[in-house]
């Protein structure tokens, strides 16, 4: 268990607020790190979550903890994506998916991955990300917010 102090205080009153929170780190494990939203393919341009329609997005993110074949010393990562309506219901024909199982740096530990996205349909959206490592059977799944607005 680990406890966060943030301290703010406003140069112009001299007031401060603190805010004090506990947290618990997990064991490493397999999952899903590092999820944002980029404007760019080669995620050099970091995007907010709520975009005009007709944008296009990536979302990126790193799978960590997997397992790596005993002969080939390679991973099986699967990934999907799919999106959920307001009401959490997938939308029609909106599912990608992928896989890192190949050509992955023995020394390499975690693993970038992105998605495209075109904002084709207004309103707030959520990004389901399910992993699978297909050596061990561990999975992990991610919501992310995505709002579309009027230009």
């Amino acid at each position: 268990m680990y406890t966060f102090k943030i301290t703010v205080i406003d140069s112009a009153t001299k007031q401060e607020a603190i805010v004090t929170k506990k947290i618990d780190v997990l064991p490493k494990a397999f999952g899903l790190v590092h999820i944002g939203t980029t404007a760019d393919r080669a995620a050099t341009l970091p995007w907010s979550p709520v975009g005009v329609l007709g944008d296009s997005i990536y979302l990126n993110f790193s799978a960590v903890g997997f397992a790596r074949d005993k002969k080939t010393k390679q991973p099986n990562v699967k990934v999907s994506m799919r999106v959920l309506d307001d009401k959490g219901q997938p939308t029609k024909g909106a599912k990608m998916s992928g896989e890192a199982s190949s050509d992955v740096p023995d020394t390499m530990d975690a693993i970038p991955m992105q998605f495209g996205l075109t904002l084709n349909r207004l309103g707030r959206f959520t990004l389901e990300l399910t992993a699978t490592d297909a050596l061990t059977g561990a999975t992990s799944k991610v919501l992310f917010p995505v709002n579309v607005v009027t230009p």
